[in-house]
């Protein structure tokens, strides 16, 4: 079997990442077009792909950004950012495994 050619990365896309460090999606760009909210990126490296969000699943997903986890998520990030760009010596871990490789 042949393997897949990797698609450049974005530096400015944000990556959505397995628990195994395996990069599902990039993000490069959001907008609006009309009523939807639209992603632009790569799936799994490979397929330019754009995702819509519709209203009404936006709304669905506003009570599980307000929960305490994401919540603590974002008000920690800061913290989070300083300690792996200045103390890290590896990539960002989780659990001891590296994401992102």
């Amino acid at each position: 079997m042949l393997p897949l050619p990797v698609g450049k990365s974005s530096e400015k896309a944000f990556k959505i990442y397995t628990d195994q460090g395996k990069s599902v999606m990039e993000i490069e760009r959001m907008f609006r077009d009309k009523d939807r909210l639209c992603m632009e990126g790569r799936l799994m490296g490979q397929f330019d792909t754009t995702v819509h969000v519709k209203v009404e699943d936006f709304f669905k997903m506003i009570p599980m950004i307000l929960r305490p986890s994401p919540l603590s998520f974002v008000m920690l990030s800061p913290i989070y950012w300083i300690r792996r760009r200045f103390f890290s010596k590896g990539d960002a871990t989780r659990g001891g495994k590296e994401l992102g490789k």
